[in-house]
């Protein structure tokens, strides 16, 4: 059985959950990814909060420097897109503001 969700619907259930401590930027974020891989497959998703909360962790720029610091010339970021750029080589991010990354972890 699925509820079709509006966008403000999926990112209140999103900022329901307690265990992720959602900011609305970030689960409008998460949304607006999800819909665009609905639109461009054609296929309606199954918007999964725990898994979201699994795969997803927020970063601030200074977070990012610290847990990829093991990547050449992260250290040297002065915001998150720069960031954005050498991350995106290795894994799935979405830019929630200048300094501010939603990274798929690896």
């Amino acid at each position: 059985m699925y509820i079709d969700l509006s966008k403000e619907m999926a990112i209140q259930y999103l900022r329901d959950d307690s265990n992720a401590s959602w900011s609305y930027d970030e689960a409008y974020a998460l949304v607006s990814y999800y819909e665009d891989i609905e639109l461009d497959t054609g296929e309606p998703m199954e918007l999964d909060r725990t898994a979201i909360r699994c795969y997803w962790t927020s970063y601030t720029l200074d977070e990012l420097k610290t847990q990829y610091s093991h990547i050449d010339g992260m250290d040297e970021m002065e915001d998150a897109a720069e960031a954005q750029l050498v991350l995106d080589d290795h894994t799935q991010t979405i830019s929630v503001d200048k300094n501010h990354l939603l990274v798929l972890d690896f």
